[in-house]
């Protein structure tokens, strides 16, 4: 679209039609002007007619072009300072007066501490206490990613080399667009069990279609398993051994059971805050916590009578 395209569209189509203004060139007579074909008013119109005086008629474009001519002039305003007398303050010559050096190293310097500022360790909060920590005081707004990737023959721009398992690397090629995400979560879990800890995924209806279609075909592949919470990296790679069909697969982690509760935690507030799983009932939670406590101090205080009893038949019978 050419300017005077522009002008035209923006004023409609009578844009270049005839408009009146004073003219100063010619006292107190009248004359019409119109825009030129490249959008531009003809010579002697606009913000200087003739080249004194105000023009009464003004478009945008020529507003605009006032208003770039006027910060020109600030910005050679404001290089005036650089000037001392008639003595270029930094000039090839290097002919500086004390003064002009002061005030302008003197502003380098409150620049350069400003930046420092701005860029310094930013590893805590304003309150002292790290992302990590921050994260962990707020478990009902924690949130976790989790990708699946099918692992693949195939080598080209959809493809990528990774590796799995941080103790014993293991290389896998894998498709780079995940098949599954945490947007398809109904429900984790962490499973207690022997060595690592093991994650639960339970899909809504939609993941566990895809994750049906995609394991039908892809029988003795891997899939790989990728989340991210305070940080993020490969969890692991089971093996499709028969498609799954039930939308539910379990796997076991390379990390922490801390670290595997943090993901559970945070993909089921994901799956609340998308609605795949309904808001658990916080009095009802509290009342679980507290039967369990109180189950776990029975089971102490049975420990401990049971101990004080072999005590007692031991005393007994040495005597």
């Amino acid at each position: 679209m050419t300017p005077g395209e522009g002008t035209k569209n923006a004023h409609g189509p009578k844009a270049g039609a005839l408009l009146t203004e004073r003219n100063p060139c010619r006292g107190s007579g009248s004359r019409t002007a119109s825009l030129e074909g490249n959008g531009s008013w003809p010579r002697g119109s606009g913000l200087f007619p003739c080249g004194r005086g105000l023009g009464v008629v003004l478009l945008a474009t020529q507003v605009k072009g006032a208003a770039a001519t006027f910060f020109v002039f600030v910005v050679l305003l404001a290089h005036s300072f650089l000037y001392c007398g008639n003595d270029f303050c930094f000039a090839m010559k290097m002919r500086l007066r004390p003064g002009c050096i002061n005030l302008f190293f003197g502003l380098i310097l409150w620049l350069g501490l400003g930046a420092g500022c701005a860029t310094g360790d930013d590893s805590g909060t304003s309150d002292g206490k790290s992302p990590v920590e921050k994260d962990a005081a707020n478990p009902d707004k924690q949130a976790s990613t989790i990708r699946f990737h099918m692992e693949t023959e195939s080598i080209g721009m959809g493809t990528g080399k990774i590796k799995v398992i941080r103790s014993a690397p293991v290389t896998l090629n894998i498709e780079k667009g995940h098949f599954v995400d945490e947007g398809y979560v109904e429900d984790a879990q962490v499973l207690d069990g022997m060595g690592s800890p093991r994650i639960l995924i339970k899909l809504n209806t939609s993941g566990a279609l895809r994750l049906q279609m995609w394991t039908v075909s892809k029988q003795g592949r891997r899939v790989a398993i990728w989340s991210k919470w305070t940080e993020g990296r490969w969890l692991a790679a089971p093996q499709v051994m028969k498609p799954i069909e039930d939308g539910v697969l379990v796997f076991a982690i390379d990390g922490t059971r801390e670290e595997a509760e943090r993901i559970v935690r945070g993909l089921n507030n994901v799956a609340v805050k998308l609605g795949n799983k309904p808001k658990p009932d916080k009095k009802a939670e509290q009342a679980a916590k507290k039967a369990k406590q109180k189950n776990a101090k029975n089971a102490s205080k049975v420990a401990r009578d049971a101990e004080n009893g072999a005590k007692s038949d031991e005393e007994m019978f040495l005597k």
